[in-house]
């Protein structure tokens, strides 16, 4: 083995370790925005579960309301409040929808853009792997 075969084996040693590492430091970056998005879905379920649970217990209270008016024991007026609330409840239930996928919508692109970017890598580190002089 000559002197520019150990450059060329150490070089090819050099460029495989360097695409090594930008692929794993991608695939870290995936991780990272993958649970992001997740951590991002788990607090829109949880707002969206308890906004929910609020809007069962006021539909109760409507509905009980609702009764009493029925039979003359309450007034009519006595359900205004009860149907303001509600229509606050799914306005904000539209809003918090809203902004989970205004805030999603960045980190998917991210995501996107990064697991094109590491195959993109690993197509160069494949290409790269089958050019080399010698290479199977």
């Amino acid at each position: 083995m000559d002197a520019s075969e150990s450059d060329d084996q150490l070089s090819s040693h050099s460029l495989d370790q360097l695409l090594g590492q930008k692929a794993e430091l991608l695939r870290t970056k995936l991780n990272v925005l993958g649970a992001e998005l997740c951590d991002r879905f788990r607090l829109r379920e949880q707002n969206l579960s308890a906004l929910a649970s609020e809007c069962e217990r006021l539909d109760a209270d409507v509905e009980r309301v609702s009764r009493l008016v029925r039979y003359d024991l309450r007034e009519p007026r006595d359900l205004s409040p009860f149907v303001q609330q509600r229509a606050q409840l799914d306005q904000e239930l539209r809003r918090q929808t809203t902004a989970c996928w205004t805030d999603i919508v960045p980190v998917v692109r991210d995501f996107l853009d990064l697991w094109e970017a590491l195959e993109q890598s690993r197509a160069r580190s494949l290409f790269l792997h089958h050019a080399r002089p010698g290479a199977a």
